[in-house]
Parts: structure tokens; sequence; C-alpha cells
């Protein structure tokens, strides 16, 4: 007799994923926007030491930002997906359409649940208000962006000096790190991880033959460690294959996880005792 290893539900916090586009989405969010804090890490006696530090994009990070962001739209308009509303979720040359749309409609949800949990809004020179059930909206993306600011260089991901956690994450026996991205390998130095991990590596090439139905995904507003393209792509992918997902965005948060443990609790109970994994008492 064997045990059933499938998954029965996921619950991931600000996912760091698809990586092989993660860059291109990353500049499509932050391209213009050219200074930043940097994390630092250092170990001193054994104790590990982060700092944020300012720093600027290079030219040479400019052009490497512009040429990320014109390639993104080939990939969203690559993936077929749809919206809530039913319709296909696209970006023209510029980066504009019914995908960033999409992206919008999340925060402006997201803006609403901390509105009717108690959040001060007043502040967020980026929202406006309309006589409404759900009165929050996004106006001026462009400065959510700016509140937001970017967190990394270019590339975020696939560091052309292979300096990224992500790039040690492709690191084999004998190499601590690799590239993962045709632009990485293209502007840097080193070798390309193969191409079956780089695979294995992204959730988004599963999605269709994965048996796991249940997913929450939690994303933070104040999240610039990736693109929130990132998350809302993957909650449509899935949801377009028929997978139930809870997909929200904790509003004022950075990047991190944990923040709402009692609703996680009442998910994961929930769905255990609706699909008779364990019995109500």
């Amino acid at each position: 007799m064997t045990a059933d290893d499938s998954v029965f539900a996921v619950s991931a916090y600000a996912p760091i994923t698809n990586l092989e586009n993660a860059d291109m989405a990353y500049e499509w969010q932050f391209n213009g926007i050219d200074d930043y804090h940097k994390m630092h890490v250092s170990m001193l006696d054994y104790n590990i030491k982060r700092e944020r530090i300012k720093a600027s994009l290079t030219d040479e990070q400019k052009s490497w930002s512009n040429e990320l962001r014109s390639n993104f739209p080939s990939y969203i308009n690559g993936l077929k997906l749809t919206g809530h509303n039913g319709q296909s979720l696209t970006l023209d040359y510029n980066g504009n359409g019914t995908f960033k749309d999409e992206v919008i409609y999340h925060l402006n949800n997201f803006a609403n649940t901390a509105f009717k949990n108690g959040t001060d809004l007043s502040d967020f020179d980026f929202l406006a208000q309309r006589k409404s059930a759900n009165p929050f909206y996004v106006a001026d993306f462009d400065g959510y962006l700016k509140y937001l600011g970017r967190g990394k260089g270019v590339a975020a991901f696939d560091a052309t000096d292979l300096t990224s956690g992500e790039n040690n994450l492709f690191g084999n026996k004998t190499l601590n790190n690799q590239h993962f991205t045709a632009f990485g390998k293209k502007y840097g130095q080193g070798s390309m991880a193969d191409a079956h991990t780089i695979k294995m590596m992204n959730a988004m090439n599963y999605i269709a033959q994965s048996p796991t139905e249940h997913w929450r995904i939690r994303h933070a507003a104040k999240d610039n460690d990736t693109s929130l393209a990132v998350p809302v792509i993957l909650a449509t992918a899935l949801q377009n294959q028929g997978k139930n997902v809870d997909f929200a965005l904790a509003w004022g948060v950075g990047h991190g996880g944990d923040y709402d443990l009692n609703e996680l609790f009442d998910w994961a109970d929930k769905l255990v005792k609706e699909n008779g994994v364990v019995k109500s008492k």
C-alpha cells in the first residue's frame, strides 16, 4: 500500500516564482524609476546584518530596463489569460492594456478591503474616491509605483554579475551561481543553468497538470521584491484552470508573510471540513 503524496492545498505568501520572466515583469512595473535602496547583506561574527543602501541605475542598466520592459507584452499575450470579467488579458507595445487593468482591479479590491477593515487611506495621493460600495480606486498608477519604489537594480533576478540569490539558487555541485535567462547570459558572465532545472523551478509550467485544487496567495501592496504582475499571473492562470483561488493583497505591508495567520488557519480548517478530510465536531 502506498500513500498519496498529492498536495491538497497551497498557501503562498509573496511568491517569488516565474523566474524566467520576473526580470521583464519587474521592468514593466518599475521602468523609469531609476533611484532605489538596495539590500546589502553582510556577516559579522556570525551575525547577519541587513541594510538598505541608496543606489541609482547606470545608463547601461537603464538601457537594459527598456529592453526587458519591451519584451514583457509578448510574454503576457502568449499566456492567453482571461481576467475576472471574461476579457482576454493583453498588453500593447507600450505596456498598456487589459492586463494592466487587471492588476489595477486587484489593487482597487485590496484598497477597499483595507478601508473596510479600518485602514485610513487619506494619505495615499494615488487613490481617489467615488460614491460606491467600494469607494476607493487607483487614479494614478504611476503615483502608486513611486510610493512603492524600486527595490532592485537591473536585472532584478538574473543579475548580470551573478550576485543575486536566484543566481545562487541555480548553482550546481561545481558552480555556485548560474544564469537562468537568455537576457542574463547575453549581458552577463558565467554559464547557463540546464533547461530542465529552470523548468522545474517555475510553477507556471505545471499548473495544467497539477492535482492541487486549493490555492491561497497573498502579496503585499508595499512589496517591491517582485512585480505585482507575478502573483496576478499565477492567480489568474490557476483560476483559468478551474482551481479554487483565494488571492488578496495586504495593504501597507512589505515583502514577507505570516501576517494574517488567523485567517490562514480559518481557511485551512474550512477547506478540510468542506472536503471531508476531517469531520466537523
